[in-house]
């Protein structure tokens, strides 16, 4: 028997299959997987642990209508481990780019974890609570781990592989300042490794369906990883390296020229970038395009659902494997309404969101996510609203949370002195930290100020979030709005934005540990300054495409990338081109940079 899910955020059942509280028509669509088989063959059948392994006419796969060698099967799948493998024209095999077990005859089979989903997976991984170092050195040094169990109970422990399932530890409960919600949780010392533990709610053995796990049945325990302290990257230990930026070329139809690549978002799921909505010299975007990062293949997926009106300058943020769309503005409105793309569906499903008190709409990349240290939180911080005849505008510098597994917004009333209200910043998170750099504000839309000041929001789980500002080490980037700062292990990486003096095409790295700026020295084909473009992390490469440079919008026709771990890294990647382009060569009279 599947567990029942109690939810505090709302009273009643919870389906086990997606999490929806009470009753509800069709299928769980949130627990619809989909299966691809890509190695050819005549006649494809999918055969597991969820149809007994079992060959009929419900096994077939269908071929793909665009490529003849894909065969697909959408499988709607109660949560739970599941084994499978394919059986392609009468011959047993195996998908070797999906997670595989031995199959105990010499031969693999897939392995697939379903887990409950309500609006969206959260990616939220026990290591994203990892804090800071209690004692000791290297792999010695132990980390404080914070065990969450956001359910209902009275009485929560939890007992684990860390003293050999001997005393349990029992989890405190406390009022979740991010949500305002009841929520247990209790905090370990641990060495780096791997731990299996479970939950006992109320005297009842309990794991967190929302949480890595493995096993089966009363043997399934819920896995924590802690990880040692991230060296720097084997090729450049110091950042000193001369990093390259090499372009590749876009794969693509003359017939998909209209994308509009500034104001765009770039989220990466597995090996495809998905790259949705934006702004052009043709107006306003709705489209999501697909890049698949093995071969730079760029297409247009077949959607179904309601998908969004266009839009650029949204906020748009990853769970697991869908990407979720919030707010933007077009030349209609400015927007604030939710949506959740299935990149496993291509389904789009419209959100409903509510709440007593609900943020005002906002724009131009103001939406600044970090889900601190809980991956079903999303903060949002600052912004800038305005009437179309900007008889009222507003730099916004309040701070609101959206709780997903409700979609419900709440207002954080945050301690300590906050940022100065702007737009055009940038807030990202490691851990229970959400750092905020740079911004401008505006006045009757147009930049009057720009910031280069860093800042972090704490969140602990024991008192209310509070800000403080940084004072880093090293060189300062110069003060800047409009750029891009992603997460690269424990370093922040920022590239680009718009200056006083014009617009910029500078990487810099923030070390987190020590709180220091350095400037990267790049070389190659370097991207051209540039503003309100997007980056996405790549495993240790950072990816960029388009945004607005001083020649005119972001058409263009080359996906740049850079190697973090320094040039000598990228010496096999010959496949990628590293020739300056002529400026003057274009597509139906646009430039490509």
């Amino acid at each position: 028997m599947e567990p029942e899910i109690r939810s505090p955020y709302l009273h009643g059942k919870a389906c086990p299959h997606c999490g929806r509280i009470g009753n509800h028509e069709g299928e769980c669509a949130a627990n619809t997987q989909v299966f691809e088989w890509r190695g050819g063959g005549s006649e494809v059948h999918l055969l597991g642990d969820f149809n007994q392994w079992t060959r009929s006419g419900e096994s077939k796969m269908l071929p793909n209508r665009i490529a003849s060698n894909v065969f697909v099967k959408r499988v709607s799948l109660a949560p739970r481990r599941y084994l499978y493998k394919f059986l392609v024209d009468g011959h047993w095999r195996h998908d070797p780019d999906r997670p595989t077990v031995a199959d105990g005859f010499g031969a693999f089979n897939n392995v697939i974890n379903v887990l409950p989903l309500r609006a969206a997976l959260p990616s939220r991984s026990s290591e994203s609570e990892l804090e800071e170092v209690v004692r000791g050195t290297g792999n010695d040094a132990r980390r404080v781990v914070r065990l969450r169990w956001p359910y209902s109970g009275q009485d929560v422990q939890a007992k684990g592989s860390w003293d050999s399932w001997k005393q349990a530890i029992k989890l405190e409960p406390h009022m979740n300042p991010l949500n305002q919600q009841l929520e247990f949780t209790a905090k370990l010392e641990l060495r780096p490794g791997m731990y299996t533990y479970k939950f006992i709610v109320d005297g009842e053995w309990r794991i967190d369906p929302w949480e890595e796990s493995e096993g089966s049945g009363a043997l399934e325990n819920n896995i924590l990883r802690v990880r040692g302290f991230m060296p720097k990257p084997r090729a450049n230990p110091d950042f000193s390296a001369v990093l390259r930026w090499k372009r590749k070329p876009i794969v693509l139809d003359e017939a998909l020229w209209h994308l509009a690549l500034e104001g765009h978002s770039l989220d990466i799921v597995g090996d495809a970038a998905y790259l949705f909505g934006g702004r052009s010299k043709k107006g306003f975007s709705g489209d999501i395009f697909r890049i698949n990062l093995l071969s730079y293949a760029f297409d247009a997926p077949e959607t179904q659902g309601e998908s969004p009106e266009r839009r650029a300058f949204h906020l748009t943020y990853v769970f697991g494997t869908k990407v979720i769309v919030v707010g933007g503005f077009n030349d209609r409105t400015l927007l604030d309404d939710y949506f959740v793309f299935s990149t496993a569906t291509h389904v789009w499903r419209k959100g409903s969101l509510s709440g007593k008190v609900r943020p005002r709409p906002r724009e131009w990349a103001s939406f600044s996510v970090g889900a601190v240290d809980r991956g079903d939180i999303l903060v949002v911080f600052g912004g800038y609203f305005y009437t179309h005849d900007l008889e009222f505008e507003e730099n916004l510098n309040d701070l609101w949370s959206l709780d997903l597994t409700n979609n419900t917004w709440h207002k954080i009333e945050a301690r300590g002195e906050p940022p100065q209200p702007r737009c055009g910043h940038t807030a990202v998170t490691i851990g229970s930290k959400m750092f905020v750099f740079g911004g401008a504000q505006l006045d009757r839309g147009t930049a009057c100020k720009y910031f280069n000041d860093l800042y972090v929001l704490r969140s602990d789980a024991d008192e209310s979030p509070e800000w403080e500002k940084l004072s880093p080490l090293g060189e300062q980037p110069t003060p800047r709005a409009w750029h891009t700062m992603k997460v690269y292990g424990e370093y922040l990486v920022l590239f680009g934005g718009k200056s006083a003096t014009g617009l910029l095409d500078d990487l810099w790295l923030l070390e987190v540990r020590t709180i220091t700026w350095r400037r990267l020295e790049t070389v190659g084909g370097r991207p051209r300054g540039r503003y309100r473009h997007a980056t996405a992390i790549y495993g240790d490469y950072l990816i960029l495409i388009g945004g607005a440079t001083q020649r005119q919008l972001g058409y263009q026709r080359f996906l740049h990338r850079i190697n973090l771990r320094g040039a000598a890294a990228d010496d096999a990647d010959k496949d990628i081109e590293d020739t300056e382009v002529n400026p003057a060569a274009g597509l139906g009279g646009f430039t490509y940079y």
